[in-house]
């Protein structure tokens, strides 16, 4: 990808009809990163402490904060199954830098985010159920030593490997997670059905102690 960039600047100076091929490479490499943190994010638009991302359904827009300068507009060619700008953007070499190590940045973040939510599901629904480790349809989860571990059955994937940090009062991944939003979704149906049983069952012997003392 770097060397992409270097590629794309090491060049002398620009016709008009060069730097729109300039910036229609530089939406090419932008463009992909800003829908994935959209998509990521699970929403139309994305700010952060630089940039603001937004995607209408049609176009992919990228904005400056500091002076709102909108940066690139861009759209989903299906013909040529890429992105093409749908006007002259002004994205400079440091935009396309900062992005990508604000796409890293943003995924370990989010991985981080996930592992908290996840690992605090996963520890809950083995304790309710009295195990140490369960085995469903699509996911197994176990302790190993002192570490909360869950596995992709399909391909054996660890997903996730955390440990309980007593220091922060925060589950820390033990190595990196590749929790992925599908992960989370099934995750919390699961859970979900869990805590929906265990009321139906409260609610059940409820209604028999009560039909006991009639």
């Amino acid at each position: 990808m770097q060397s992409e960039i270097e590629a794309i600047n090491q060049r002398p100076p620009l016709t008009a009809e060069e730097r729109w091929q300039q910036q229609q490479e530089r939406t090419q490499i932008v463009a992909p990163i800003l829908y994935q943190i959209i998509q990521s994010a699970d929403g139309m638009a994305y700010q952060g402490r630089t940039y603001a991302t937004h995607w209408d359904g049609l176009h992919l827009t990228l904005t400056r904060l500091s002076d709102h300068q909108k940066l690139m507009q861009a759209a989903w060619n299906v013909e040529t199954e890429r992105w093409e700008p749908t006007e002259l953007c002004h994205l400079g070499e440091p935009e396309v830098e900062q992005l990508q190590l604000g796409l890293k940045r943003f995924e370990q973040q989010q991985q981080q985010d996930r592992t908290q939510t996840a690992a605090a599901i996963v520890a809950d629904y083995l304790e309710r159920l009295g195990e140490d480790s369960h085995q469903g349809r699509t996911y197994e989860a176990y302790w190993e030593d002192e570490s909360l571990v869950f596995v992709r059955r399909q391909d054996q994937a660890r997903l996730m490997t955390a440990r309980w940090d007593e220091t922060t009062g925060a589950w820390e991944q033990v190595e990196p997670s590749q929790l992925q939003a599908k992960d989370m979704e099934n995750l919390n149906q699961v859970y979900q059905r869990l805590q929906a049983y265990e009321r139906e069952q409260r609610e059940q012997r409820q209604r028999q102690r009560s039909q006991l003392e009639l």
